[in-house]
């Protein structure tokens, strides 16, 4: 059990990481230029993935008081 729940952690590590360099991209981009459609899915997208990058912590913190 303790295997499994350790294969978890190390998988949402690498996919919060993921999301992480996904959100380092998106900071990059200058979104005053952008279209307004552009813009609010920028910001949408941005949001969204910093609420995934949130959750993943949680539930990675979660996972690790298990073990």
């Amino acid at each position: 059990m303790n295997d499994k729940i350790q294969h978890l952690i190390d998988f949402n590590k690498d996919v919060r990481d993921e999301i992480w360099n996904m959100l380092n991209e998106l900071s990059k981009l200058e979104s005053k230029k952008m279209s307004k459609e552009d813009r609010e899915a920028y910001i949408c997208s941005k949001i969204s993935l910093e609420k995934e990058h949130d959750i993943r912590g949680v539930f990675i913190h979660e996972l690790e008081t298990l073990l």
